[in-house]
């Protein structure tokens, strides 16, 4: 195709053209990526689980985590921090106040109504 058929409006207006954007694919991370060896900034994506329910509640994929939450850590990462997956459990408040101290914020994933 010629490039006026690969315009779009949007691109148009930022200068760009579907021609001249380029895609390279990045491969999948099911898991945490590595911390950059400075982070910039330091970021926990916490969880919690119902308690007594399988796998922690029904937001959860098999490995126990929320199905975002790897990815949402996983962009924290790309852009330069350390972020972990922490798990909030209600009967265990203090120890979650101590090891979040550290954190210069936190990104909290609980599904509603839970």
């Amino acid at each position: 195709p010629d490039s006026s058929t690969l315009r779009s409006p949007r691109l148009t207006a930022m200068g760009a053209s579907l021609s001249s954007v380029q895609c390279f694919p990045e491969p999948r991370y099911n898991t945490l990526m590595p911390t950059p060896a400075n982070p910039k900034f330091r970021v926990a994506v916490v969880e919690f689980n119902v308690p007594d329910t399988p796998n922690g509640g029904t937001d959860k994929g098999g490995d126990g985590h929320r199905v975002d939450s790897v990815p949402i850590a996983n962009g924290v990462i790309k852009a330069g921090g350390h972020c972990e997956i922490v798990k909030y459990f209600h009967d265990k408040h203090d120890d979650f106040a101590q090891q979040v101290q550290g954190f210069n914020a936190l990104i909290v994933r609980i599904n509603p109504g839970q």
